[in-house]
């Protein structure tokens, strides 16, 4: 039985909603929000574009190939260039053969899967230790290595279904937290209130104002402000510029994974992967513009760089690592068989 557009969508979505998402108003407050939202943009339809492009790579292939996955892709890319090794007794002896391809895509694997690993154990041993438990379980609790054991575990028989639709309900689990995360954060600015002045020092307010009043130079001037300040800044904030857009451009990294979505979906027609395409994308679109503005607007110049470490409580904090964690979930799942 093929996925369902639903499905579909829950997968891509979660995989386009990558952990940087924490990270979101930290890139605001270096970049201006203005530009940041501008960079976020253009990163979504330039994803939009390139995940179509390769779908229709794919359909391009698939006459030839059967099934087509990423590596099926990248070899056609590349030649089917292959690496030769030996293990020594000379040359043509005790060797083989390595595909490059496959070379690149465990490598790959590999250091993903070990920075989310080490990134949520480091989180969820902060956020046990202020964790009233008792002393027996608060060692046990804080310890790192504990949690990369027990992550290891979890990702280790989700990674052994070969169909990403057997993945469906992690993925809606993984949603859930993401979606948890940005009402946390919507709902503290609501709460709380943004500091003082905020809105009108960057000139947002004072923008929309003088757009009503039909004011189309002061408002353009206002809008802009953000940007002429990041213009006339020394070479630092440049550089922390520059950081913030390499932030951003890492969020929305789920090109493996579409060619999986393609060969499962039950009706892969052109219609209907564009529609997963556009949906996931302007979801998760959304989820980023949501926790970045509403995170910036809540802390200003005292966001950091996760923005859970601002100013929630502990029984908040283990929350979103669920979702960083099923996300590299589908990207190992997602790797070419």
């Amino acid at each position: 039985m093929g996925a369902s557009v639903l499905s579909s969508v829950l997968n891509l979505t979660k995989s386009l909603t990558a952990a940087p998402l924490l990270s979101i108003p930290y890139s605001f407050l270096l970049l201006t929000p203005h530009l940041a939202t501008c960079v976020i943009l253009l990163l979504a339809v330039a994803t939009s574009f390139t995940l179509k492009a390769s779908v229709r790579a794919s359909r391009r292939l698939i006459g030839d190939t059967g099934a087509v996955n990423w590596a099926g892709v990248a070899r056609a890319a590349v030649g089917g260039t292959r690496w030769k090794y030996y293990r020594g007794g000379g040359e043509g002896k005790g060797g083989g053969e390595m595909d490059v391809v496959d070379l690149v895509v465990g490598v790959l694997t590999f250091g993903a899967a070990s920075g989310y690993l080490i990134a949520i154990s480091d989180s969820m041993s902060r956020a046990a230790a202020v964790v009233p438990l008792a002393p027996e379980l608060q060692k046990w609790a804080i310890d790192r290595k504990a949690w990369i054991l027990v992550c290891a575990l979890i990702v280790i028989p989700l990674s052994m279904p070969r169909h990403l639709h057997s993945l469906r309900f992690s993925s809606l689990l993984g949603n859930l937290a993401v979606a948890y995360v940005v009402c946390m954060v919507v709902a503290w600015w609501v709460v709380n209130g943004p500091q003082a002045g905020s809105l009108r020092d960057f000139g947002v307010l004072r923008s929309v104002r003088d757009t009503r009043d039909h004011n189309w130079s002061a408002a353009v001037e206002a809008a802009t402000q953000g940007w002429r300040d990041l213009a006339a800044s020394d070479l630092d904030k440049w550089v922390y510029g520059f950081y913030a857009v390499s932030l951003i451009v890492n969020l929305m990294s789920c090109h493996q994974i579409i060619y999986t979505v393609y060969n499962e979906l039950q009706d892969h027609s052109p219609v209907r992967m564009g529609l997963v395409i556009d949906a996931s994308v302007a979801l998760s679109t959304g989820i980023y513009l949501l926790v970045g503005w509403f995170g910036w607007l809540t802390w200003r110049e005292k966001v950091v760089g996760d923005v859970l470490n601002n100013s929630l409580s502990w029984h908040e904090l283990p929350f979103p690592y669920p979702s960083s964690l099923h996300m590299q979930f589908n990207y190992t799942h997602a790797v070419p068989q």
